[in-house]
């Protein structure tokens, strides 16, 4: 999982995967829905740095998921307000048969390179697909986007303060799934 300290997007943001420039352009306004669990929601983190990662400029995204923190501090959001000129999409369920939100583990596809397809669908996009993980471009994963406040980045782990390891972050998941072990 990537986690970024808050003020930009992480180094590596290499643009649309064309290399083309962007002319300029008003960027279309998207609100994301997920209503599903935490590992679902952190899923979706990284679907949205994908989505401007490899389109920059060309989208102002916001989410509605039962876990607001863990949108708190990301550079890719833009508070939006539903109005006619805001597109909200409800990522999670397939609404496309394409798709493979929910048969992710069958066929041997990461939930994130799922929750992808199904926006890139729902948006109309050539390609929406999570970058390929090379020592160049760490910030390119497979994986959640969760950015921490410079003060966050500041506390005390609880790994330090219990065995003076004091490098790391760790985040714990409770347990997996036998359904989708492709989730994680």
């Amino acid at each position: 999982m990537d986690i970024q300290q808050d003020g930009g997007p992480p180094d590596g943001a290499t643009g649309d995967p064309s290399g083309a420039e962007q002319a300029e352009q008003v960027a279309r306004k998207v609100i994301l829905h997920n209503g599903q669990s935490l590992g679902d929601v952190t899923s979706v983190t990284g679907v949205v740095r994908e989505l401007h990662q490899q389109y920059p400029g060309c989208f102002q995204t916001d989410v509605r998921t039962p876990f607001p923190d863990l949108w708190q501090h990301n550079p890719y959001i833009t508070p939006l307000q539903p109005a006619p000129d805001v597109d909200e999409i409800h990522l999670g369920c397939d609404h496309h048969e394409v798709a493979s939100v929910h048969k992710s583990n069958q066929h041997g596809i990461h939930m994130l390179e799922a929750y992808c397809q199904s926006l890139a669908i729902a948006l109309g996009l050539t390609e929406l697909r999570p970058q390929v993980v090379e020592k160049q471009q760490p910030d390119n994963r497979i994986c959640g986007d969760i950015h921490l406040s410079k003060e966050e980045l500041g506390w005390m782990s609880l790994p330090h303060s219990r065995f003076n390891v004091s490098r790391y972050w760790v985040l714990c998941l409770g347990g997996g799934k036998k359904d989708c072990t492709t989730k994680w």
